[in-house]
């Protein structure tokens, strides 16, 4: 779950809580929507975008009942969450991106196994933590082994290991593209480098309103929705509490333009 924070109409703050399913999709829209030949020269467009769509897949049941920090009474934020949930969260993730090639199985599998040695500050310290941690590093490393092996055997590609560190690279960038339009009405400008493509900026030009540079697009402008969910920004005793909190759909609209508002 995504809390961002903002103001209503009244200027009281509040929180937009956006689904991690719905930042996945729209991470998806990008890529799809990307300039083809960053997926080149290996023939996988098709099972990364179903990885890029559906790398989050795992979240869907436990945003039916968000969790809250006891001590802050917020809601959870998706950098928040306890060791032991956000695993239980990506093996169903890697579950569901499975069922939809043995690529997409290994890069979602890879991308997470990333993301817990990046924020290994968090478990390394604790015997406990870093023996959970352990268990997931060697249970995904023969997954990653047995989807790679399958997927080579089918695909024949002329290097199957460069070929899935391209598309793990492939899919955390259009994570973090999603993510710098989702998390924050205000980011710092950005720039993410593509696999074999020119580092591409991205800056906020407005509100809800942004340029990337070289443009990636056929088109001469893109159009993004997610929705999210408006609530107090207050505090919460409980998911039970928060479930009642009151609250109205929240519709998050981004343009993007070439440039400086112009097609590049």
């Amino acid at each position: 779950m995504i809390r961002r924070t903002t103001r209503d109409e009244q200027g009281v703050e509040c929180w937009v809580l956006i689904s991690q399913v719905e930042h996945a999709r729209i991470s998806g829209v990008l890529a799809e929507r990307w300039d083809p030949r960053v997926f080149s020269p290996f023939d996988y467009r098709g099972e990364l975008l179903a990885a890029i769509y559906h790398h989050d897949d795992g979240w869907a049941d436990w945003e039916q009942a968000i969790g809250v920090d006891p001590e802050t009474g917020r809601p959870l934020n998706f950098t928040e969450m306890p060791l032991v949930e956000s695993l239980a969260i990506w093996r169903a993730s890697i579950a569901s991106a499975s069922k939809h090639g043995d690529m997409a199985g290994y890069v979602v599998s890879a991308h997470f196994c990333d993301l817990l040695r990046r924020f290994s500050s968090r478990w390394q310290n604790d015997a406990a933590k870093a023996a959970i941690a352990g268990e997931f590093f060697e249970c995904q490393k023969q997954h990653q082994a047995d989807r790679l092996e399958r997927w080579n055997r089918r695909a024949r590609v002329a290097d199957a290991v460069i070929a899935a560190d391209t598309a793990l690279k492939t899919l955390q960038i259009f994570d973090s593209l999603s993510l710098w339009l989702c998390c924050s009405e205000h980011p710092k400008p950005e720039t993410f480098e593509l696999p074999g493509a020119p580092p591409t900026t991205i800056r906020s030009l407005a509100h809800f309103e942004a340029s990337i540079s070289p443009w990636p697009f056929a088109d001469e402008r893109i159009e993004l929705q997610a929705v999210g969910r408006l609530i107090p920004a207050t505090r919460y005793e409980s998911p039970a509490d928060l479930a009642l909190a009151p609250s109205r759909k929240a519709d998050l609209k981004w343009t993007i333009l070439g440039g400086l508002g112009k097609k590049a």
